[in-house]
C-alpha cells in the first residue's frame, strides 16, 4: 500500500488495516510504527522522522439485529452503540464462531450503520463490530518541507509492527509527499448522462460511485506513471470523458457484461493515450495538411476525418 501526504497541510493521519497471512482482517490489541526518510542513509540522524505506539481503534459493540446476506438490507448493521464509528473508515464484524468480515462505513444514522458494500456472511446479535484500523501521524515539519518536493517528494516509509497469534508482522508501506489531492473527476449524473440505462443494470450488484472512485484512482496512477500531475488535466473535457468511460467499463464488467465493457475500456485507453503521449485515435494517421502525406516521406494517401481529399 502507498500513502499520499499533502504538502503544507500539517500533520496527517496514516491508516493501516492489519491482515494475517490468510488474508483475513484482524483487530490487533497493540502496534508500533517507525517512520523513516528512505533518501537518508541508515546511519543518518535525519533518517527516522517518528516512531512509537500506533493508535488502535476502541470500537467494540454488539449487533442488535441479524445482519448480512440473509436480511432484507445486507448493507445495514444495527449496533448497540455507534460511538466512534465514522464514515469512510474500516471496521469488522467478529462472529462468535470465529469468522471475521471487514467493511467500509458509508454513513451512520443513529444506531444504524450503512456499509459501502453488502455483507457476504450472516451474523446474529451474539456477534460484534470492532475497530480494525491502526493509525499514526506523519509530522507537520516534513510535510511542509518544500525542498523534499524538489527531491521527488520521497519516498518515505512507515513500518507497522504487531503480533497476530504468535506471529510477528513487520509491514512496510511507502509514503509520497505531493502538492495535490485528487477528487473524482465526474459525478454519477455524468456517467448516467452518457449511459442512461446503466443504473438499472448495476442495481444491487455494483454502485456507480465505486466505479467512479476506482476509475479516478486508475487515472491518477496513469498520470503518475507518465510523470505528469493529474491536476493539470482536471478541467479538460477529455479527462472527464476518459474517467467516465473507465467507470462505465467497471460497472459493466462487475455486472458480467464483458463484451460491452471492452468497448468502453478501449475508449478509455484511446483517451488516456491522447492525454499522456499525444497518440492519435486508433485507425488514424497524422498527415500533412498541404500534400496529404504521412510523416517520414510516405506518399500513400491517408484517409482521415477533416483531411482534404482530391
Amino acid at each position: 500500500m502507498q500513502h499520499r501526504v499533502i504538502y503544507n497541510e500539517g500533520a496527517q493521519t496514516l491508516r493501516h488495516v492489519p491482515v494475517d497471512r490468510r488474508g483475513h482482517v484482524v483487530a490487533v490489541g497493540s502496534a508500533t510504527y517507525t517512520l523513516v526518510d528512505l533518501r537518508e542513509t541508515t546511519t543518518s540522524g535525519d533518517r527516522v522522522l517518528a516512531s512509537g505506539s500506533a493508535t488502535v481503534g476502541a470500537v467494540s459493540t454488539l449487533l442488535t439485529t441479524a445482519a448480512g446476506a440473509g436480511v432484507a438490507d445486507p448493507t445495514l448493521v444495527a449496533v448497540t452503540s455507534a460511538t466512534g464509528i465514522t464514515a469512510g473508515h474500516t471496521y469488522a464484524i467478529q462472529a462468535i464462531d470465529g469468522r471475521t468480515e471487514s467493511f467500509v462505513v458509508e454513513r451512520v444514522s443513529g444506531l444504524n450503520v450503512y456499509l459501502a458494500h453488502e455483507l457476504v456472511g450472516d451474523y446474529t446479535t451474539a456477534d460484534s463490530v470492532v475497530s480494525v484500523e491502526i493509525t499514526a501521524s506523519f509530522p507537520s515539519t516534513p510535510a511542509a518541507d518544500e525542498t523534499s518536493l524538489w527531491d521527488g517528494g520521497g519516498p518515505y516509509q512507515i513500518t507497522w509492527e504487531y503480533t497476530i497469534g504468535d506471529q510477528l508482522y513487520l509491514v512496510p508501506e511507502i509514503i509520497w509527499l505531493t502538492r495535490y489531492s485528487v477528487q473524482p473527476f465526474v459525478t454519477p449524473h455524468d456517467v448516467l448522462l452518457a449511459y442512461p440505462t446503466l443504473g438499472s443494470r448495476a442495481r444491487l450488484r455494483a454502485t456507480i460511485d465505486d466505479a467512479i472512485a476506482a476509475a479516478t484512482q486508475d487515472y491518477v496512477a496513469e498520470c503518475e506513471s507518465a510523470s505528469k500531475d493529474p491536476t493539470l488535466f482536471r478541467a479538460t473535457a477529455l479527462s472527464k470523458v476518459a474517467v467516465r468511460e473507465r467507470a462505465i467499463a467497471y460497472v459493466l464488467d462487475w455486472c458480467g457484461e464483458a463484451e460491452p465493457a471492452q468497448k468502453h475500456e478501449d475508449a478509455w485507453r484511446r483517451y488516456m493515450n491522447q492525454i499522456l503521449v499525444g497518440v492519435p485515435k486508433t485507425g488514424s494517421v497524422t498527415v500533412s495538411r498541404n500534400d496529404d502525406t504521412a510523416a517520414a516521406g510516405t506518399t500513400r494517401r491517408q484517409q482521415q476525418r477533416f483531411i482534404r481529399r482530391s
